[in-house]
This record gives C-alpha cells, structure tokens and sequence, in this order.
C-alpha cells in the first residue's frame, strides 16, 4: 500500500483532539471543544472549539472579531473549525478573527504527526 492508501491510525480522533484541547485551553480565551463531544476512535470529518467572545475579544483585542461582527456584536461564540478530508488527506482550517482565510494542512494518517502540524499552524494564529 502506499502512503497515499494507508489507513488512518484507529487513535488519531483523539490524540489530535487531546493535543488541540491542551493548545486551547491555554489561550485562556474560554475556548471548549463542542465536535466531537467526546473523542472517539478512528477519524471524524470535523472537530470544532468554540471560545465566550467576551472572553475571546479580552484575549485577543487586535483580532478585529468585534468589528467582523459589527452590530451583531456580541456573537453567540467564536469558532474554530478542523475539517479532515480522510481520502485527500488533509485538514482545512476555518478560523474566526485576523481575517484569516482557510488554510489547507497535508496529513500523514498519524495521530501525533498531524496533531503537531495542526498544533503549529493553529497556535502561529493564536499567538
């Protein structure tokens, strides 16, 4: 089999969620993951954390999320969504705040590989 084919480890839903919460969490801008609620094993099609955008706006001023929302400010929540494409192999990231425009991450089907590749590219945008 080639490394486009192989399956995805049985594990990565939760390593890579484990590792995005810790990253999360430690933004302190009241993020919490809502998809999936609990991990499960194999690979889901999407993982979202929402963060309290009072919190979110406190944390992260320069964001222009208040702004981007305008008079229907303040939002119900702000999110944060992974999208994985098991047979393209990739994750697309939708990011709220910064105007940041989707961003595409090439995955190797390994639980702490593409928790690390996640990890940095969300991370750079939370800095």
């Amino acid at each position: 089999m080639d490394e486009v084919t192989e399956e995805f480890e049985p594990e990565w839903s939760p390593i890579v969620c484990h590792r995005l919460d810790r990253l999360f969490t430690s933004t302190n801008a009241g993020f919490s993951r809502s998809s999936p609620t609990q991990p499960v094993v194999g690979v889901v099609g999407d993982m979202l954390w929402e963060a309290d955008p009072i919190q979110f706006a406190e944390r992260y001023p320069d964001s222009g999320i208040v702004e981007s929302y305008g008079d229907q400010w303040p939002a119900p929540c702000i999110d944060y969504w992974v999208y994985i494409d098991v047979e393209a192999r990739l994750a697309t990231l939708s990011t709220e705040g910064w105007s940041h425009s989707n961003q595409e991450i090439a995955l190797t089907g390994k639980g702490s590989e593409d928790a690390d590749r996640l990890h940095e590219h969300l991370a750079r945008i939370l800095q």
